[in-house]
C-alpha cells in the first residue's frame, strides 16, 4: 500500500552499510566517494547484503522536514520562530521577502543533495555481482526498479528547486564529479518520465506481507510520472497515466475520514487505499524529529504557523468562498466551513486533545483548571471527517499535557494563532505506542509524499488545461468535495475552463495543505505576485475555555510578517560551496 524509508534502517546490516555509504565523503556534491570503499569482495555474497544495499537507497530519498516545512515558502505558512532568530527561519523568510542570496542560502535545509542518487547508482552498478543463487532474477529486477524510481524522484526534486542540474546516472571519481555540467530541466524531466514508464511493469501493484510495506509500488511510479507530466504541461500523457491508476489492477480510493488519514495507525492500515507513497519512520530512527517541532507548545515548538490566507481559502458548507457567501459571519469565521479546515488547522476555539485551543487570550489572563491536561478520551475533531480518541485512539489517559493558553504573543506559540493539525490530531497516538514513547522526538509516524487525492486533482487539472472538460472532471473533483461535506461542482456552478481552473487550484491548496506541494504549484502557475503578500494573524478576542465559544474583535487581524514577491522566488540558488567544488556549475541567472 505505501512506500518505505526508515523502517528498514532498523536492521543492523542496513545501518552499517548506510553509515559507510553516506559518510565516506566530506563533501556532498554528487557524493563522489571512492568506489573501492563499497566494492569489497566479501559484499554481495548473501541475500542480506543485497537487501541492505537496496534499503540504503531509501535512506535519504526524501525527508519529513522537506514535506512538512516546504509550505513555509508559500502563502500557506511561515516558519514561526523567525522572530527569535535561527538560521532555518531566516532562510524561509528571506526567501519570501525577496532578500535571499546565494550566500545566505547556506542556512537552508539541504535540498541540493546527491546522496540517494549515488546510493542508487552504486546499487545498480553492482547488484548483478550477486549470483542468481543468492537473489532470484525476478527479485533483482524488482530491486533495480526500486532504485531507478528513487533516483528519478530525487531528480524530480532537484529540477523543481534548482531548474537545470547535473544529470548523473553512474558513480564517478572525484575528478569526474568536479567537471559535471548542468542539463536542461526539460531533458532531465523527459528522461525520468521515460524511466518511470519503463520500470512500472517491474514493480508489484502491492506487496503480500507486512515485511515489505513501504517499498515502491507500480502505482507510486505511475503517480510520480503523472505528477511530472502535469508539471511539464504534458496534459494528454498525464491524463493517460491517471486513467491507468483509476482502473484495474489498481484499487485506490479516498479514505473516508480525512483527519484520520494522517494518523500513524491508519496510514499503514490495509483499509487505507489512499496513500501511495510515503516516508516510513521507525520509532527511534526519525532523526529529523520534524513532528516534535511541528506540534503546539509545550509538546512541540510551533515551528510552523498557518496563515490567515490559507484559513480564508476553505469554502463554506454552501460550497461558496467566504467572499461569495452572504451567510458567512466574519466574527464567527470557523462556523459552517469545509470540514477539512478543522481537520487540517488548529484554530481558536477548536477542541483539541483536551483543551479548547486559545491563542488569543493573553497567557496572564488565567491558566490552569481542568482543561490544562491533554490526552485521555479526547482525540479532537468529531463528525464524519473528524477523528481522535475512541477505539483507535490508543495512548495513555496520562499522556501529553497541553497548556490552556497558547497565546500568539508568547514565545514558542504560533504567531498567527493557527497551527497545522495533520499527523497530530490525537497526540496520544505517539504516547507509549509503536509510534512514540513519551516525547514526539524520534517518532515512528510516517509522512505522506503522494496520495490518491493528488492523482484525482492531477487528472482534473490536466483535463481542464487540455480543454477536455467532461463529466469525469467533475466526478474527480467531487469525490474530494463530498468527503469534505461540500456540495458537488456542476456544469452550472462551474461552466467553463476559467471557473474550473480556479476551483481545481483552490481544491489543491486546501486538500494538500501542509503536504509540501504548494510552492511547486505557485511556481508552475506563475502566481507569485498575486499570493506572496504580507502574512496576517487571526482576529483578536477571547475564547471561552469551557466550551470554545468565541468573542472576536472586528478588523483586529494584524501583519505579523512582511513579505513581497521577487523574481528570485521561482528558483533556488546554488550554494557558493557547490560552485567552488564544481567550476562547471553555473549559478542560476536570478542570483548572479
Amino acid at each position: 500500500m505505501t512506500i518505505n524509508q526508515h523502517k528498514y534502517a532498523s536492521r543492523v546490516v542496513t545501518a552499517i552499510f548506510c553509515c559507510s555509504l553516506m559518510t565516506a565523503c566530506k563533501k556532498d556534491y554528487l557524493d563522489r566517494s571512492p568506489k573501492d570503499v563499497y566494492t569489497d569482495q566479501t559484499f554481495w555474497t548473501t541475500s542480506k547484503d543485497v537487501t541492505a544495499a537496496i534499503n540504503g537507497c531509501y535512506l535519504n530519498w526524501e525527508s519529513a522536514d522537506n514535506i512538512l516545512y516546504n509550505d513555509c515558502y508559500t502563502d500557506n505558512a511561515l516558519y514561526a520562530t523567525a522572530f527569535s532568530g535561527g538560521p532555518f527561519a531566516l532562510n524561509y523568510e528571506n526567501f519570501t521577502n525577496g532578500s535571499l542570496t546565494a550566500s545566505t542560502n547556506n542556512n537552508r535545509p539541504n535540498l541540493y543533495s546527491y546522496q540517494a542518487i549515488y546510493a542508487c547508482n552504486w546499487f545498480l552498478e553492482n547488484v548483478d555481482r550477486a549470483g542468481d543463487n543468492i537473489v532470484t532474477p525476478a527479485l533483482k529486477t524488482r530491486m533495480k526498479a526500486e532504485a531507478r524510481f528513487l533516483r528519478a524522484y530525487r531528480y524530480f526534486i532537484l529540477t523543481q528547486f534548482y531548474r537545470d542540474v547535473p544529470f548523473v546516472l553512474h558513480t564517478m571519481t572525484l575528478t569526474e564529479s568536479r567537471l559535471q555540467k548542468q542539463v536542461k530541466r526539460d531533458i532531465v524531466r523527459d528522461a525520468i518520465i521515460k524511466e518511470l514508464a519503463l520500470i512500472a511493469p517491474d514493480l508489484p501493484v502491492s506487496y503480500p506481507g507486512q515485511e515489505d510495506i513501504g517499498r515502491v509500488t507500480r502505482g507510486a511510479a505511475l503517480a510520480l510520472k503523472a505528477r511530472i507530466e502535469l508539471f511539464s504541461n504534458k496534459y494528454d500523457d498525464c491524463i493517460a497515466t491517471c486513467n491507468q491508476l483509476m482502473t484495474a489492477p489498481f484499487n485506490y480510493e479516498l479514505y473516508a475520514n480525512y483527519e484520520d488519514l494522517f494518523r500513524p495507525q491508519i496510514e499503514n492500515s490495509p483499509t487505507n487505499r489512499e496513500v501511495m507513497l510515503d516516508i516510513q519512520y521507525k520509532l527511534g530512527y526519525n532523526v529529523k524529529q520534524a513532528l516534535s517541532g511541528y506540534a503546539i507548545a509545550p509538546v512541540g515548538g510551533s515551528t510552523v504557523a498557518v496563515t490567515q490566507s490559507l484559513v480564508d481559502e476553505f469554502e463554506t458548507l454552501n460550497g461558496k468562498t467566504i467572499q461569495e457567501d452572504a451567510s458567512y459571519n466574519p466574527l464567527q469565521p470557523y462556523m459552517n466551513r469545509d470540514r477539512r479546515l478543522d481537520a487540517t488547522i488548529i484554530r481558536p476555539g477548536l477542541f483539541y486533545n483536551g483543551i479548547y485551543f486559545d491563542p488569543i487570550t493573553p497567557s496572564n489572563a488565567g491558566s490552569g483548571g481542568p482543561f490544562g491536561g491533554g490526552g485521555g478520551p479526547f482525540g479532537g475533531g468529531g463528525g464524519p471527517i473528524g477523528g481522535g480518541g475512541g477505539p483507535i485512539g490508543g495512548g495513555s489517559a496520562n499522556g501529553y499535557s497541553l497548556n490552556p493558553s497558547n497565546y500568539k504573543g508568547d514565545m514558542g506559540n504560533s504567531i498567527t494563532g493557527y497551527n497545522f493539525k495533520k499527523y497530530l490530531s490525537n497526540l496520544n497516538d505517539y504516547w507509549n505506542t509503536p509510534y512514540g514513547a513519551t516525547t514526539l522526538q524520534g517518532t515512528g509516524g510516517n509522512v505522506i509524499v503522494i496520495r490518491y487525492a493528488e492523482v484525482l486533482l492531477t487528472y482534473a487539472e490536466a483535463k481542464i488545461e487540455a480543454g477536455q472538460i467532461d463529466a469525469s472532471v467533475y466526478n474527480a473533483i467531487n469525490k474530494l468535495r463530498q468527503r469534505a461535506g461540500l456540495p458537488n461542482a456542476t456544469a452550472v456552478t462551474h461552466p467553463d475552463q476559467a471557473s474550473l481552473r480556479t476551483l481545481v487550484r483552490r481544491e489543491r491548496r486546501v486538500e494538500l495543505a501542509g503536504e509540501g506541494l504548494r510552492w511547486f504549484d505557485i511556481v508552475r502557475w506563475q502566481i507569485g505576485p498575486q499570493v506572496i503578500k504580507n502574512v496576517y494573524d487571526c482576529l483578536n478576542g477571547t475564547v471561552d475555555r469551557t466550551n470554545g465559544n468565541l468573542m472576536l474583535m472586528p478588523n483586529s487581524s494584524t501583519v505579523v510578517r512582511a513579505r513581497q514577491f521577487s523574481t528570485r522566488y521561482y528558483v533556488f540558488p546554488f550554494a557558493p560551496s557547490e560552485l567552488q567544488e564544481n567550476t562547471n556549475l553555473v549559478q542560476n541567472t536570478e542570483y548572479r
